[in-house]
């Protein structure tokens, strides 16, 4: 026999039995069934773990395809391979009217009815047993509901709603149901056994008020407090997991951009690799062609810059970094293509450019405000802003600033060198000639 519960039972305004009222099935899933799908559950979170930490070949617009893939997949397998399966021919509906009652028989997928005028039916049973169980800590109700439909002539009809789980209470939630609707049945009448005051008071309190006992009624009965304890961590505990989850498949799927945004992403990605082959007037060609197209990215700006700069075009360099600094407060459409969702143009880039040309330049005031933003907002903990701005300020004549600047560059490679094995950003590389560099320019500041 499967599990049953009621899926609606609905009243009209005036309080009248609706048309139908049905009490339809919830099946549980064979075994053979649960154990294929816990296995794919578990392949599915292998694969998305590869994905997420060792594929880190992938680009973050193909892991998010895939992972995409995954999760549209975890929710449609289960779909699939729903159960109907049972042994012998079960009651998996009723069908309440205001003339009939139909009991809807079902084996596998085959499905007979059974219509029985309410005038022949000369009474309706139900019998819940209700029981306490206790596993450690934790108790729950364990409940099963007997039916009995004794008609006029003929038989009586037999069937009992029990729970799939520990946790579950559908067994419960059906005599509750059919106590809502019990004024429509011929004779009704129901009794509740077993060592659960719980389930007895509650029942009373439903018939009386025509609801359950609230939260703090309830929480009086310890077999109700430690229940809801469980199930609330076990709340909390799924809404991490799918939080985790949403949250993980969030930020690798790719966002939607237009043809336009695409290609212009493009000539960025094209400009810049010509730029690191030091074929700078081809970097520059594809960067026009993506003005053509934006001339609000920040991040276009920034390769532009280093692209003049490269070629020691120093105020082309700089007109450039200042057209991207304006753009700062706008979101990077490289940024939107590359699904870099949580990761923004901060400036350090142009500013460092910025700092860098008016320096080539001569332009030491300008240069010494580029390094003071940056030493300001960086967030690295290498940096060699202290050290550029401290030779602005020696051209300036400021020894006292030159000074604590070289001085702090070279406390920032003490520390470098001293986390030989354990370093915040392996990628800075620094030499025993920086070492130098910073002493020669520290004497060169006293020297003042």
């Amino acid at each position: 026999m499967k599990n049953l519960n009621i899926k609606s039972t609905k009243r009209n305004n005036k309080g009248a039995m609706p048309l139908t009222t049905k009490i339809k099935v919830q099946n549980k899933l064979s075994t053979f069934t649960a154990v294929f799908l816990s296995f794919l559950t578990l392949l599915g979170i292998a694969v998305l773990i590869y994905f997420l930490v060792a594929a880190d070949d992938l680009s973050g617009k193909t892991r998010g395809e895939i992972i995409g893939l995954i999760g549209f997949l975890a929710f449609l397998i289960p779909l699939f391979f729903k159960s109907t399966d049972a042994i012998d021919e079960f009651v998996s509906e009723l069908i309440l009217t205001p003339k009939t009652l139909t009991l809807v028989y079902q084996y596998k997928k085959k499905k007979r009815n059974e219509i029985i005028p309410l005038e022949d039916i000369e009474s309706v049973s139900a019998d819940l047993t209700a029981n306490i169980v206790r596993q450690g800590k934790t108790a729950y109700l364990d409940c099963q509901t007997n039916v009995t439909i004794n008609k006029k002539d003929g038989e009586p009809i037999f069937f009992n709603v029990n729970p799939s789980g520990g946790f579950s209470l559908c067994g419960y939630d059906f005599l509750l149901k059919l106590i809502s609707i019990s004024y429509f049945l011929p004779n009704f009448k129901y009794t509740v056994s077993g060592d659960s005051e719980f389930a007895k008071d509650d029942i009373k309190h439903y018939k009386r008020y025509g609801k359950r006992m609230s939260f703090w009624q309830r929480s009086k009965y310890e077999m109700k407090k430690t229940s809801l304890i469980g199930r609330l961590f076990l709340a909390i505990f799924f809404l991490v997991m799918i939080g985790s989850v949403g949250f993980m498949i969030y930020i690798n799927i790719p966002t939607f951009c237009t043809k336009e945004e695409k290609e212009f992403v493009s000539y960025i990605d094209e400009g810049y690799r010509a730029y690191q082959y030091n074929s700078y007037e081809i970097s520059i060609e594809k960067y026009e062609k993506a003005l053509t197209l934006f001339q609000d990215d920040s991040t276009l700006y920034y390769y532009m810059a280093l692209t003049y700069k490269g070629k020691c075009e120093y105020k082309k360099a700089v007109e450039c970094a200042k057209k991207g600094i304006a753009c700062l407060d706008k979101k990077s459409k490289y940024y939107k293509v590359h699904n870099y969702k949580f990761i923004s143009n901060d400036g350090i880039g142009l500013y460092t450019t910025l700092g860098d040309c008016y320096r080539q330049l001569g332009n030491y005031s300008e240069a010494k405000d580029a390094y003071t933003y940056i030493i300001d907002h960086v967030k690295y903990k290498y940096s060699n802003a202290h050290f550029y701005r401290g030779i602005c300020e020696y051209y300036l004549g400021d020894k006292d600033g030159a000074l604590k600047d070289f001085i702090e560059y070279k406390s920032m490679l003490e520390v470098f060198f001293a986390e030989e094995e354990e370093r915040e950003y392996k990628y800075e590389t620094y030499s025993q000639e920086d070492l130098d560099r910073a002493n020669a320019w520290i004497n060169a500041a006293m020297a003042l």
